[in-house]
């Protein structure tokens, strides 16, 4: 993931509810997974079009995930094994334009019935464009963008 990327994981509404947004069940001495949050809440069978709507489909670097756009800018990301979704990740270039995108992000993880987990805050929301735009606004991509040489300078601090 490039600096400039902002991350954001669908997770099914279903179990975010049933869970009470609780991100701990997602986190493991390795990092977080999302793959339990999937195993009773398939998306649609239609999730591919909806994703191709947004972005191309791109090559792959793993027979387990599905790729649209590119690695580097905006991106959709959907691993999947014995063909069950277990995650679905969505990267933002915060280097560009994103009016469209925020949009068409947010109204993909509604039409699959899904809320937002943001990794980098440990955190789970509603979909909506408010809820991540807060999120953008105060991540590292942000920083990042915003003040590249100040951003390295804190990182030696």
């Amino acid at each position: 993931m490039a600096t400039w990327q902002f991350t954001i994981n669908l997770i099914p509404n279903e179990w975010a509810i049933k869970n009470n947004n609780n991100f701990a069940p997602l986190y493991n001495e390795d990092g977080y997974d999302t793959d339990m949050t999937w195993i009773k809440h398939q998306p649609t069978t239609n999730f591919k079009e909806l994703f191709t709507a947004i972005l191309p489909q791109s090559k792959s670097w793993s027979k387990n995930m599905l790729c649209w756009g590119k690695e580097d800018e905006h991106d959709i990301q959907v691993l999947y094994q014995d063909n069950k979704v277990e995650g679905i990740g969505l990267r933002l270039d915060l280097n560009q334009n994103l009016k469209e995108i925020l949009t068409s992000f947010v109204n993909l993880a509604n039409n699959l019935d899904c809320v937002f987990f943001f990794p980098e805050y440990k955190e789970i929301t509603k979909a909506t464009e408010t809820e991540l735009i807060k999120a953008l606004k105060k991540s590292r991509a942000a920083s990042f963008v915003k003040d590249p040489y100040g951003y390295l300078n804190e990182l030696q601090n």
